[in-house]
């Protein structure tokens, strides 16, 4: 398993093996690489993972005073780490056995290539210079090393300047991104009374045969009606559900849904 840390402003990387991902172990990396390193986040980013919503990891988190939020369910591009995920994929393809072996190495790459959105290497920004790369030609004599040819304060201000180009680039960045993703996009919202599919999230079921991966991603043959019992008061007081119609499946609700696991879970205890 890979732990992944992202700085969202540098886009500097950490990457952290574990052989079971764990409150303990995930508390341990925090403090030991980001704690020790950078000192104290304002706010942590995390998927809806159980190691991520336990309540020891909360209590850990509220003792340093950091604000956790998470990702929606079900939305993997909301979170930057999966990028990461499949670049050590992919640059680790043929080392399979020694993987965790190759991961310092790829931190030095990911760190110190320019990235798009900000202009900038990712080291640069977090540690106002240059890592040495292996190899590199700083290895030749140059006159006039160890010269320190600007102030302090100098060199904060110049940051100062670097870091607000950044800023400016990533909105850039980001207004270029939505741009492409708008292409294709239109403003839909339906009616009452109108006749919608639904994003089915289904998990395997060994008992009954029953494999996620081979069902449709989409159910049809529902309606929207209003419900003014909902909870969600982003939606003013009700949201739309879909109603059942002959020859279509039964569609439930998420709270339905909740309370047929904890039915399922009552029967196999029983059993």
């Amino acid at each position: 398993m890979i732990l992944v840390f992202h700085d969202k402003f540098s886009k500097l990387l950490e990457i952290v093996p574990l052989r079971r991902v764990t409150t303990e172990g995930l508390s341990k990396s925090f403090r030991e690489r980001i704690l020790a390193r950078f000192g104290v986040p304002k706010v942590l980013v995390t998927d809806n993972g159980p190691q991520f919503t336990s309540r020891a990891f909360k209590r850990f988190l509220e003792q340093y005073g950091v604000k956790h939020q998470f990702t929606a369910p079900y939305t993997p591009q909301e979170n930057p780490t999966e990028g990461t995920n499949r670049i050590i994929t992919q640059l680790t393809d043929e080392q399979q056995r020694n993987w965790d072996g190759l991961l310092p190495e790829i931190m030095l790459v990911l760190n110190t290539s320019v990235c798009e959105s900000t202009g900038y290497i990712p080291a640069f920004l977090t540690q106002g210079r240059e890592p040495r790369l292996p190899r590199a030609v700083y290895d030749e004599t140059t006159f006039g090393t160890g010269q320190n040819s600007t102030t302090p304060n100098e060199k904060a201000t110049s940051l100062k300047e670097v870091f607000s180009l950044v800023r400016q680039n990533q909105q850039r960045a980001s207004a270029e991104q939505a741009r492409h993703y708008n292409l294709r996009r239109r403003q839909w919202r339906p009616a009452i009374e109108d006749l919608v599919l639904l994003r089915e999230h289904l998990q395997s079921k060994a008992v009954t045969n029953f494999a996620a991966k081979l069902a449709p991603n989409y159910s049809g043959g529902g309606k929207t009606r209003k419900d003014e019992d909902s909870p969600h008061k982003r939606n003013k007081g009700f949201y739309e559900r879909r109603d059942e119609l002959p020859g279509s499946s039964k569609q439930t609700t998420p709270r339905e849904n909740t309370k047929n696991r904890n039915k399922d879970t009552e029967a196999k205890k029983e059993i």
